[in-house]
């Protein structure tokens, strides 16, 4: 497994993080009862993304050819739910003030980039997830499809076209959410430069948001403010998006101050 780095960078636009954090939420919470711990249960709440709407075409490619190739029976419902849920992801990176990512994702560099304590994520999302049997996983993308999964593919598919499925059905079962799971980290290498990190979850519970592809299907994905580190704004964030950005932020950075979250503007122009 790839060793995680200390920190993974979520680069997005100034609008994204209004989505994310419900200022009223905590602002009424806090009033509600001010003898409680109003930010242990905050979140910053993502939008985690059905994976088949991305456009890199290389996205999850074995799975697709996987399914194709296996001819499902209506015996198997169990394990065509197996192959057939959702996966939901949510991308990071590794780069620090990357021009290239602020470009890219963060509205031209006018946009902003949250710092995450990627000890933190584990420990209070992925692990939070796993202990509840959520299937919940972080780790690098994979540019390349490993002689590991191409083994994992040939010995599933063997499985099942073998009729050995049945032997243990539910360790099997297990064994292809997983795959597919896994398979959710593949991506085409033109884009290896951009250090991507992901977090990837299944989830039966899903809504749907509309952008200019028509319907995407997204599930929510909570991570604590515990986790966030730093908010960096863009190096080509205007003055005024500045000033208006950290006043929004005040009642946040507030209430969190024992989290010591700060907001750096190192990087914009002066």
């Amino acid at each position: 497994m790839t060793r995680l780095p200390e920190f993974l960078y979520h680069y997005t636009k100034t609008s994204s993080l209004v989505h994310f954090l419900d200022t009223s939420r905590l602002l009424n919470r806090s009033k509600e009862d001010k003898d409680s711990d109003v930010i242990r249960n905050c979140a910053l709440c993502f939008h985690a993304t059905d994976i088949k709407s991305f456009e890199d075409n290389f996205e999850h490619i074995e799975y697709f050819k996987f399914l194709e190739r296996v001819k499902k029976s209506k015996a198997d419902d169990l394990f065509n739910e197996a192959i057939n849920g959702k996966v939901y992801v949510v991308s990071f990176s590794s780069l620090e003030n990357s021009a290239q990512m602020w470009k890219l994702y963060a509205d031209e560099g006018k946009g902003i980039c949250l710092k995450f304590d990627t000890k933190k994520i584990l420990e209070q999302v992925i692990l939070r997830d796993q202990a509840k049997n959520m299937d919940t996983i972080l780790s690098a993308c994979d540019y390349a499809i490993s002689d590991e999964l191409s083994k994992e593919l040939k010995r599933l598919e063997n499985l099942y076209n073998n009729n050995e499925f049945e032997n243990d059905f539910f360790g099997n079962f297990k064994d292809f959410v997983d795959f597919r799971l896994k398979c959710a980290f593949l991506k085409n290498a033109s884009y290896e430069t951009e250090k991507e990190y992901r977090i990837v979850k299944s989830d039966r519970n899903y809504s749907f948001r509309t952008d200019s592809n028509g319907f995407i299907a997204f599930t929510e994905l909570l991570i604590p403010l515990s986790c966030l580190v730093e908010i960096q704004l863009g190096p080509k964030c205007p003055k005024r998006y500045q000033y208006s950005i950290k006043r929004w932020l005040e009642p946040i950075l507030r209430f969190a101050d024992g989290y010591n979250i700060r907001i750096n503007d190192d990087y914009t122009e002066q």
